[in-house]
């Protein structure tokens, strides 16, 4: 033993090593310790707890730790003394507590083994014969060559220790000459042949030849043939033949030919024979198994103080201590020997350690964190280095773990010294825990969410990688390989009354934790609960499903040790936006939208205040609208829950304005490329009150909550809007509610309803709101009042319209909502076009297609793309509202629903609207208009509810009257000239009000036509040289002369007085009456012109006028009077229309306005035996014309039918017919001279008279006092008309009333060239004044034109005065000026000379 100061072992030169820093020395496990305990080091002051805090002092902050020397007891070697330093031979060996060097010495022989053998199965034998599977063979070998089972009797083959070819004997083959008969040479086993029998070929003149086995020929017997005269001759098998009886006097014969055969049998023998095939074989080793003898050799342990024998067999192990010196010069001692010599110290030492304190140790020692038998990083703990020392004394203070933690593998503290020399642990261990938990996004140092939106997607939503770590002052960087941390990640949202509302922000607190989903990353051995992780820190994967809302943030819960741990990330909240809003209606939840091509039940249309629906465009909105948030799939967040956080709004296409735009979109949708919040359009207490408002335009739950995903939207109502370009838009989490720009604070949580994509399944873009309409002004007002069978059924008022002009009441359309107007011009609904037609179930139940009539409008068309509508018939599937439309219009026409300053509402009022189209001569009674305002106005095959309609008043259409009949005009040169006519027929067909005089000033230059226009409100053009209807004309009287005793055909007397000559070709039209019961042509009439007549005559039958043209060679004399008869072969009778005549009078019957009463347009009335059941007259029943007793006076009209029963066939017509001239344009001018080649003027100028009215215009008769223009009466016109105080125009003389003389020309007789005198007589009528002007009209060119007055006087009975006298050359006038009063009826005789 050696002394415990200093612990000296040995040294080897001036580096004095110490047994307890010897590193090749140390103690091991090996060495069996004594005196102290576990070893080298004392540790005092140890007094942990458990959890210690990281980075906090440890409980035992202050460690003492004492060095001393070990002493080993049972040193030696194999447990002998240790003076023995030699151990004992066998398969183990030990020294232990030695010092010096341990030899090792090994003996005997080892085993065998396989060596480099590289066979699988190989193995040795004791004896070292190799093996391979159990047999004896120093390898495996693979056979080669060309033997094989078709070639050989086996395959090639080796021999198995050596590898040596087996190769098999060859088979045999055959070989020879062998065919025919299927045969074949063959072989046996041992190569001998093995033959086919002979076989032989047949050959002879019979195919019945054979051979047996053996080649004898077998030949058939030989057969008879028949021949002679008969057919039936035969012969037996022996040649005996066979002859026929003779018949009818002939005899037969017969005979038999022998036919003989020959065969032969030819040998075919076959020649065989046999040979043997030959193959080689060799054998490839593929590998080795050889035996070769192990050595004799030894492992050692890792202290180097124990060995084991290796070899096996006999080999054997033995260990001896020996002496380690630098000196070898004195091995063996047992004692250390020091030379000083050149101060190199040399020792050998061979001893144990003493186990005593180790008072002179200063070097180094260190502390360290222990766990599980391993030492940690010393970076783990604070302090570890002693603060003071002295005699073998360290002293360790405010020792603190730092960056590791553990909560089930506990710490100890390990004390070394320097070059681990000696190493002690703690006796008590402890746990450490943490005190803060960090989550930052993955790669960088944020501490907050990855994302402030994140879009729901699909289940598993991904919300960003995380990484968690655990901390104290600083990042924990340690923790035991095996301990699992568990952390919980959470996600909040907000609470409201203990309820989950993820649109507050103030209190969140509602844990969301189902529906978190964390996925780990390579850190993660397992997912238990939410997260858990081994190791410091842990990266993983957050998934959300099922939410969506405004507030959420994620926190991470861990407890550890029975210490809690809560972190919410830092940072802004982050918000979950679902994918979709998915739109559904009713309680059933009907998916609008079914698949992106399916698109379902969504409304064109919305009715303004319509009740709810669920039928799309018959009504109002669903009942219930349902809106799911979804992910991208369609599947429902159904943990989604927050608080008044849907809202729905009424928006506007912005291109969708009152007015249309350059490209109108009338009939359609608008493209709608922006929307915006829709105003009010006009004024609502409370909620409207004015055009900025909008809160009020849909009304209903507009806000509401979202429970499991799902908002749910009732009674919902459009209002106070109207037009095209509208949609509901949803709005998920709006910013200010109640503002006017209102959005979600989500990107996707706007949904528009119509969707714009929709429009790939066929859906509109938008919805029409409709409106209601009514019609403050109908159609009517013109021609007679009808009374209360036709038109608006009101006495007093005229409801006529006429054909082919504008209407005096032109339509005035307002809209309306339910119980208010859009009184105010505010300019704020879509655009509203409005659509005129005919109704087809109109026109007394249908039949206005019948007549092809067309509403036509050309400043206000009937609609924006169309300026005509033709009229259709009510027709199955079409609905009343069907019209055929016609001349299209790029014109972008103002046809639409507006503010009108003239209306003081949103409206529209016609101003050109009139009836064009094929009119009937008795007129149309009960016609009504429709005004359309929707989608597919402009061709509404059925009316599918897609459009507001109104309705107008029932009214009454009537053509334009007759020309004016017995037509004169009197020229009174400078003073003007005189008008007189008397009023065409008047019925309700052709109704006349008054007259329009036109006037047109004259030169004498070549006339050419002239546009002007008849009416100064209307564009209807008039030409000179036209008809009546065109504005001007000629026309002729023609009085009509004809006895209607019989209803067989008669004759007529034309009678007619030109008042212009007439040359060949010209013709006067003559339409024929029109009465009750009408002149009409028979078509089968039979003559063309009339016998000594000058004109040629032309018949119209189907519309009963006569055309009679001068012929060639003849000519008409101005003021020559002419007769002509039409003879009653031409086929001429009366017509009644509508049905049969009847004496009856209908007094006491029902009538019904829609089918059986109707007025005639002629004055008539039909009716019919009515059936009150079956609401239509009896079958059978005859239509009669009659008066019944019920009808109101003021519906019969006097002088077509009259009220007597007894005159009910008594039929008057009026005498003169007006024909209108066709001929040289040169005669048909207003304008004409005086020169008798016709010469055509123009007109200067032209002006209208102000219009003539009886006193009452809308009835069926022309009476009573005439009226001019709206102000001045007839009595004052008269009265200054009589005392020549006034030259205004016209002068309207009562009807009657006729200031006109007719007077005759007698006594004409001419002195020369240049003068000429004449005699007038006739009588006055009424009385003359003085001073009063005659004007005398004369015939063109009957007087020169430079003729003037010599002599002018008059003869009054006996009496003569002189009355002065003008003659104007230029229009051929005479104008006598009166110098005293004549009585009425007094005859005059005027005398006149011209020179």
């Amino acid at each position: 033993m050696y002394s415990s100061e200093g612990c000296p072992i040995f040294s080897r030169g001036t580096d004095w090593t110490y047994g307890l820093l010897a590193s090749n020395y140390n103690i091991s496990a090996s060495d069996t310790a004594t005196s102290i305990e576990s070893g080298y080091l004392v540790i005092l002051g140890e007094n942990f707890k458990s959890p210690e805090v990281v980075d906090e002092v440890l409980s035992s902050g202050s460690l003492e730790v004492d060095i001393y020397c070990a002493q080993v007891a049972g040193a030696g070697c194999d447990g002998q003394s240790s003076n023995i330093q030699v151990g004992v031979w066998g398969n183990e060996s030990q020294c232990l507590g030695c010092v010096g060097v341990v030899e090792v010495e090994v003996t005997g022989v080892g085993e065998w083994y396989i060596g480099t053998s590289n066979c699988s199965g190989c193995t040795c034998n004791s004896s070292g014969v190799p093996f391979v599977d159990g047999v004896e063979a120093q390898g495996l070998w693979n056979a080669e060559g060309t033997c094989n089972e078709q070639v050989a009797q086996g395959n090639c083959s080796c021999t198995a220790w050596d590898g040596v070819p087996i190769t098999p004997a060859g088979r045999y083959f055959s070989i020879g000459n062998c065919s025919g008969g299927g045969r074949s040479c063959a072989c046996n086993e041992t190569g001998h042949a093995i033959t086919p029998s002979t076989i032989y070929e047949i050959q002879g003149d019979s195919p019945d030849c054979n051979c047996t086995s053996d080649g004898v020929p077998i030949t058939p017997p030989t057969v008879y043939n028949a021949s002679g005269n008969h057919s039936d001759c035969n012969c037996s098998s022996d040649g005996v033949p066979y002859t026929p009886p003779s018949a009818n006097n002939e005899s037969y014969y017969c005979t038999c030919i022998p036919i003989n055969y020959t065969c032969s049998c030819i040998p075919n023998p076959c020649s065989c024979g046999c040979q043997q095939y030959t193959c080689g074989c060799s054998c490839v080793k593929t590998c080795n198994c050889q035996c070769e003898r192990r050595r004799c050799g030894y492992e050692m342990s890792e202290d180097g103080k124990r060995y084991v024998a290796t070899g096996g067999n006999t080999c054997s192990v033995r260990a001896k201590c020996v002496a380690s010196s630098s000196d070898t010069q004195f091995p063996g001692l047992s004692s250390c020997h020091v030379s000083v010599s050149m101060l190199v110290l040399t020792c050998t030492c061979l001893g144990f350690y003493d186990g005593n304190i180790y008072s002179n140790y200063s070097s180094g020692i260190q502390a360290y964190l222990l766990q599980d038998g391993s030492l940690l990083d010393n970076s783990y703990l604070k302090n570890a280095t002693p603060s003071s020392h002295a005699n073998g004394k360290f002293y360790f203070r405010n020792v603190a773990v730092t960056k590791a933690i553990s909560s089930s593998y506990p710490f100890n503290i390990t004390f070394k010294t320097e070059n681990d020399a000696a190493q002690r642990t703690t006796a008590s261990s402890f746990l450490v825990r943490p005190t803060l938990l960090k989550v930052f996004q993955t790669g960088t140092t944020l501490e907050e969410h990855t994302s402030t939106d994140y879009l729901v997607q699909d289940a598993n939503t991904y919300l960003g990688n995380y990484t968690v770590e655990l901390w104290g002052s600083s990042r924990i960087e340690y923790i035991h390989r095996d301990e699992n941390v568990v952390v919980s990640a959470i996600l909040w949202t907000g609470s409201r009354a203990g309820n989950m509302d993820s649109s507050v922000s103030s209190s969140l607190s509602y844990n969301l934790q189902r529906f978190l989903n964390v996925e780990g990353s390579s850190d993660h051995t397992s997912v238990v609960g939410v997260d858990a992780f081994h190791g410091v820190s842990a990266t993983f994967k957050l998934h959300v499903s099922s939410l969506a809302g405004l507030y959420f943030q994620l926190g991470y819960e861990m407890s550890f040790l029975n210490y809690s741990f809560t972190v919410r990330t830092s940072g802004r909240t982050f918000q979950l936006s679902p994918s979709r809003l998915l739109l559904s209606y009713s309680e059933q939840f009907i998916l609008y939208q079914a698949s992106e091509l399916d698109v379902r039940n969504v409304p064109s249309v919305v009715h303004l205040d319509g009740a709810n629906n669920d039928t799309a465009n018959v009504a109002g909105l669903p009942s219930i609208i349902n809106v799911n948030l979804t992910d991208a799939s369609g599947a429902t967040l159904s943990g989604s829950n927050c608080d008044s956080c849907m809202l729905v709004r009424l928006y506007k296409c912005q291109d969708s304005s009152p007015s249309a735009q350059s490209t109108p979109y009338d009939y359609t949708f608008p493209p709608c490329t922006s929307v915006a919040q829709a105003y009010c359009a006009t004024y609502q207490a409370g909620v409207c009150t004015s055009s900025g408002q909008f809160l009020g335009t849909l009304q209903g739950t507009t806000l509401v909550s979202v429970t499991e995903g799902r908002a749910i939207f009732s009674g919902l109502t459009v209002k106070y809007v109207f037009g095209a370009g509208y949609r509901l838009r949803f709005i998920f989490d709006s910013l200010n509610p109640s503002s006017y720009s209102v959005s979600s604070q989500h990107s996707t949580g706007v949904q528009d309803f119509p969707d714009p994509s929709w429009q790939a399944a066929g859906v509109n873009n938008s919805f029409f709101v409709l409106p209601r309409l009514s019609v403050t002004q109908s159609p009517g007002g013109e021609g007679l009042d009808a009374g209360l069978l036709g038109g608006d059924f009101t006495l007093g008022t005229p409801d006529g319209v006429p054909y082919g002009f504008a209407f005096k009441n032109q339509p005035i359309v307002k809209v309306l909502g339910d119980g208010y107007a859009f009184d105010r011009n505010w300019g704020t609904h879509g655009h509203a076009p409005l659509t005129a037609l005919i109704k087809s179930d109109a026109c007394g139940g249908g039949g206005c297609a019948d007549q092809g009539l067309k509403l036509t409008g050309s400043s206000s068309p009937v609609s924006q793309t169309h300026s005509s509508a033709v009229a259709e018939s009510l027709a199955a599937g079409k609905g009343p509202y069907f019209a055929t439309f016609t001349g299209e219009t790029d014109q972008n026409y103002g046809v639409e629903l507006k503010w009108s300053d003239n209306l003081q509402f949103v409206g529209f009022k016609y101003v050109d609207l009139r009836i064009d189209g094929i009119l009937n001569e008795t007129g149309q009674v009960d016609l009504k208009l429709a005004f359309l305002c929707g989608v597919d106005t402009s061709n509404p095959m059925m009316y599918n509810q897609l459009f507001a309609v109104a309705d107008s008043n029932f009214f009454d259409l009537f053509g334009p009257p007759d020309a004016p009949v017995n037509f004169k005009v009197s020229n009174y040169g400078a003073l003007g000239f005189r008008l007189e006519f008397d009023p065409p027929f008047i019925s309700g067909a052709q109704p006349l009000s008054g007259f329009i005089v036109e006037v047109d000033r004259c030169t004498d230059s070549s006339c050419l036509p002239k546009t002007q226009h008849v009416h100064p409100n209307f564009a209807t053009p008039k030409q000179l040289g036209s008809d009546y209807e065109l504005g001007g004309g000629r026309g002729e009287e023609v009085l009509v002369k004809y006895n209607a005793s019989s209803s067989s055909s008669f004759a007529l007397t034309l009678s007619l007085t030109p008042s212009r000559r007439m040359v060949a070709g010209d013709s006067l039209v003559l339409p024929l009456p029109k009465f009750s019961a009408d002149l009409k042509l028979k078509p089968s009439y039979s003559c063309s012109s009339v016998d000594q007549s000058p004109f040629s005559l032309e018949i119209f039958p189907q519309e009963s006028v006569l055309q009679l043209t001068v012929q060639e060679g003849r000519e008409l004399i101005m003021s020559a009077p002419l007769d002509l008869v039409i003879p009653d072969y031409c086929n001429i009778s009366f017509e009644v229309p509508y049905g049969q005549q009847s004496s009856k009078m209908c007094s006491g019957m029902n009538y019904s306005r829609s089918f059986c009463l109707s007025i005639f347009s002629l004055g008539g009335i039909r009716c019919c035996d009515w059936d009150t059941t079956t609401q239509s007259c009896r079958a059978n029943a005859l239509v009669d014309i009659c008066v019944p007793s019920t009808v109101p006076e003021s519906v019969l009209q006097d002088g077509f039918v009259s009220t007597n029963s007894s005159e009910m066939y008594a039929f008057l017509f009026p005498s003169v017919l007006q024909g209108f001239f066709i001929g040289n344009s040169l005669q048909t001018d207003n304008c004409f001279s005086n020169s008798t080649s016709y010469q055509s003027c123009e007109s200067e100028d032209s002006f209208v008279l102000p219009k003539i009215e009886d006193e009452s215009p809308s009835d069926l008769f022309w009476s009573g006092t005439l009226r001019v223009g709206s102000t001045s009466s007839s009595a004052q016109l008269n009265a200054a008309c009589n005392s020549l105080s006034t030259s205004s125009n016209p002068c309207i003389l009562t009807v009657g009333f006729d200031r006109s003389m007719f007077v005759v020309a007698r006594n004409v007789s001419s002195n020369s060239s240049s003068s000429m005198g004449m005699t007038m007589e006739g009588t006055r009528s009424h009385a003359i004044s003085a001073g009063d002007a005659l004007f005398i009209q004369f015939p063109a060119g009957a007087t020169s034109s430079q003729a003037s007055t010599s002599i002018s006087r008059v003869l009054i009975g006996a009496d003569v005065f002189g009355w002065p006298s003008t003659f104007n050359s230029s229009d051929s006038s005479l104008t006598i000026i009166a110098q005293n009063a004549v009585p009425a009826q007094t005859s005059l005789t005027f005398e006149v000379g011209l020179q």
